[in-house]
């Protein structure tokens, strides 16, 4: 990893997300997105939340800050920043449902119980380090991965934005195979698209919107308009549709007659969550 001796570069694996790397060097992980450096990193991905694995982020030195206090006493001091999780809770058609109880599990500790709220957020502190979240509902038990949720763009970000959804996507693998088109079928289905199981630049907007209109407050509608004016966005730039004939899970072959996955997507996909 390049070292100098105003920070470090990392590059990003799976379930690396900002505010860990800020815990692991301990800075507020807003110093590490709001550097000069990574000024490429904000453009690509737009959201600080989404990072795909091979991205280079760069990590400032920690900067030491001297307080002033009265002696022969106690003094209580907080790490700036809490990294809140935030779960919408939908029903068969994507509305929220609120007054839900609910309670997470963090690491196997159970937290204590709330209900969601009138848009139907179930909402919690996410304790430093914690990885596996369990959200407890009355009809079951729903695990979630931190930090893993891929860009939008990726075969690997729609699959997991529709299995959230309640929308069987097949394996969460990055490949587009037939249970993903089916999958995006059904999505289409419900959202008013046309039908066809394939990947566009419209498609992807909704079923970003969809999944985390509750959670981002409108900034998808903020990044989706700032990559209009960066001229990085268009319906024409859209992959030929890919239809679906065959019944199993075997990749789908795009024009070049190699399979479609997470690093064949053409460039005018979105870049960002």
């Amino acid at each position: 990893m390049p070292q100098s001796p105003e920070g470090i570069w990392h590059t990003v694996a799976r379930g690396d997300c900002l505010s860990m790397l800020g815990r692991e060097h301990r800075i507020p992980w807003t110093k590490i997105w709001e550097h000069p450096d990574n000024e490429p990193l904000r453009k690509k991905r737009g959201n600080p939340n989404i990072l795909h694995p091979g991205d280079k982020v760069f990590i400032p030195t920690r900067e030491e800050r001297i307080e002033s206090c009265a002696t022969e006493k106690k003094h209580r001091f907080r790490a700036p920043g809490s990294t809140w999780l935030r779960i919408a809770v939908l029903d068969i058609d994507h509305e929220p449902v609120s007054g839900v109880a609910f309670t997470y599990v963090f690491d196997g500790v159970k937290r204590p119980s709330g209900k969601t709220d009138a848009e139907g957020i179930a909402e919690s502190i996410l304790p430093d380090g914690v990885r596996d979240v369990v959200l407890k509902l009355p009809w079951g038990e729903l695990p979630i991965e931190v930090a893993h949720l891929a860009p939008a763009h990726t075969v690997r970000g729609i699959q997991q934005r529709l299995r959230n959804l309640g929308i069987d996507p097949g394996p969460i693998d990055g490949l587009y195979g037939p249970l993903t088109a089916r999958g995006i079928s059904e999505f289409q289905a419900l959202e008013g698209l046309p039908i066809d199981g394939a990947i566009y630049p419209q498609f992807i907007r909704t079923l970003r919107s969809v999944h985390e209109r509750e959670t981002l407050d409108g900034v998808c509608e903020e990044l989706e308009e700032h990559e209009r004016e960066r001229g990085d966005f268009s319906d024409r730039d859209a992959a030929p549709d890919v239809s679906v004939d065959n019944a199993d899970d075997t990749p789908i072959h795009g024009p070049q007659g190699g399979g479609v996955d997470d690093d064949d997507l053409p460039p005018g996909y979105i870049d960002i969550a």
